[in-house]
């Protein structure tokens, strides 16, 4: 799996970007290889995330300054597999940042990578996947469901998703995130046809 490491010139955590989604007809034309046998590879390029609380308060936003990743698409399905350093956030704050890599039940000096992996991807209308997955983080494995926009932007694309934090299997005990919902984007560039 190729990493990218994003510079401080690289790509603003939620820019307001005017694409719209786009249908699963459409994300399945564009990312078919010419002859439409072989899979079609994407590389991540940029994961932005924020996290809100159930009143809907922003209480961190930012992004990964070291990522790595891939969607393929094929005759087998679609595959999302994602991997970030989580000692690379970077909230534009460095005081949240030291907050952030020191939060209850995570050891990021042993277990500084969060990795996700599709098992399921399909098509749930309106511009939408259905995805389901694996989340590895602090030594842990949580199952994940989530749906997730897909568009076009930047001349690649996005896939922006949201689930609810379980702060239980965080280990923060409520006190970081309560009752939270994560947001994440993940910018994918053409990784060749």
């Amino acid at each position: 799996m190729s990493r990218q490491r994003v510079g401080s010139g690289a790509r603003k955590a939620w820019s307001h970007r005017t694409e719209e989604a786009i249908t699963i007809e459409t994300f399945q034309e564009s990312t078919s290889a010419p002859g439409g046998n072989a899979p079609r590879r994407w590389s991540v390029e940029d994961v932005a995330f924020d996290v809100t609380t159930f009143l809907g308060i922003t209480i961190v936003r930012g992004r990964f300054r070291d990522v790595g990743g891939y969607c393929e698409v094929g005759p087998g399905g679609t595959k999302l597999a994602l991997t970030v350093d989580a000692t690379s956030i970077d909230t534009g704050d460095p005081a949240l940042d030291a907050q952030a890599r020191s939060i209850d039940g995570f050891d990021f000096a042993q277990y500084p990578q969060v990795r996700f992996s599709s098992t399921s991807v399909s098509d749930a209308g309106h511009g939408r996947l259905h995805v389901q997955g694996r989340l590895e983080a602090a030594g842990k494995v949580l199952p994940v469901v989530f749906e997730a926009r897909v568009k076009q932007a930047d001349g690649g694309l996005e896939l922006d998703g949201s689930w609810k934090v379980d702060e239980r299997w965080l280990g923060s005990n409520g006190r970081f995130l309560p009752h939270a919902t994560a947001h994440v984007a993940v910018h994918l560039g053409d990784a060749g046809r």
